[in-house]
């Protein structure tokens, strides 16, 4: 059995291991959740996998794993079983249930489990797997500064992508450390420059949020408040400050669709936006938005920042801080 850190997995999916089985712990809910997203993308790569998901309770639960795995042709088909646990339901009984489908794991069936919570007992029981080649324990602790280097170096290896030491710095320090933002930043800088392989500082300055005494993030939580006056202030400076539209798009289309998941599914609480890696004091925006406005709304939202960035990829900036501009006036 293999044992990683959050920051190391990215890195360690360029060996491609053959992997059926994935331990996912830890005491930070965003990192456990953004594993989680990484294996299931990458599995679905090549192929579609089916999921089916079991929450371990209480002890007399662990039934639930028998019925899913007594389907008709389970282990013939691709599928991702996903297990989650309370601490107190993991004992040895439930270790053997699950040591039992083991031998039927493949490319074809994989296992994920996971526990929100370190626990020695989980731990220990949890060595016992260790003879196992297939499976990998995933630690989700929240990263330190020395962590989020390891990981912004692991990022770079997996994206085929070389930071300067420069720029790396001027990131995190730009983020005081603040690992949610700086991931964000950086998937949008890597999104700028898909055709470059060094990216220096002076990349940064031109093209992102940096040059402002605004932020990206300040204005979108600005124009979900609804304030009207200050969103347009601010979409002013960031546009006179240079920062590049597509930044903006891509940022408000990924709340927007969030939104729109909102609406659509019922009883939707704050464990949602952790899944969606939304910071806690973000919450009661959304749900603010969810309650004020009409679905249709943000469809339409979404329609315009399609214009919008359809106008970007025409070189018409002009135009498209017109369009962004125009949107300030849809959220109420």
């Amino acid at each position: 059995m293999k044992c990683i850190f959050y920051e190391e997995l990215e890195n360690y999916y360029i060996e491609k291991k053959n992997v059926f089985c994935y331990f996912i712990i830890g005491n930070d809910t965003l990192l456990l959740q953004d594993s989680i997203n990484f294996i299931v993308n990458t599995i679905n790569k090549n192929k579609f996998f089916k999921k089916f998901e079991i929450s371990i309770q209480k002890k007399q639960d662990y039934q639930l794993i028998l019925k899913i795995l007594q389907i008709n042709d389970f282990f013939n088909q691709n599928k991702i079983l996903f297990i989650s646990f309370k601490s107190n339901c993991f004992d040895k009984k439930i270790l053997k249930k699950i040591e039992n489908i083991f031998p039927y794991l493949n490319e074809k069936v994989i296992l994920i489990t996971f526990f929100t919570k370190i626990d020695i007992k989980i731990k220990k029981i949890w060595s016992q797997y260790s003879k196992y080649k297939n499976i990998i324990t995933i630690y989700c602790n929240t990263l330190n500064q020395k962590k989020i280097l390891v990981w912004f170096n692991n990022k770079e290896k997996y994206n085929n992508v070389t930071f300067t030491q420069e720029a790396k710095e001027f990131l995190c320090n730009h983020f005081d450390n603040n690992f949610l933002f700086l991931r964000k930043e950086i998937e949008i800088i890597l999104l700028l420059y898909q055709k470059k392989k060094n990216i220096s500082l002076n990349d940064l300055k031109k093209n992102t949020t940096f040059n402002s005494q605004f932020t990206v993030f300040q204005w979108i939580d600005c124009l979900f408040l609804g304030n009207k006056k200050k969103s347009l202030k601010i979409l002013n400076v960031l546009h006179q400050s240079k920062i590049h539209p597509l930044n903006i798009i891509r940022m408000l289309q990924k709340d927007i669709i969030i939104l729109i998941e909102m609406q659509q599914q019922k009883n939707v609480n704050s464990t949602f936006l952790f899944q969606k890696t939304i910071w806690k004091s973000r919450h009661h925006l959304f749900f603010r938005l969810i309650k004020n406005n009409k679905i249709n709304i943000f469809y339409k939202i979404i329609k315009i920042l399609y214009i919008a960035e359809i106008s970007e990829k025409k070189n018409n900036q002009y135009y498209t801080w017109i369009i962004l501009q125009s949107i300030i006036y849809y959220i109420k």
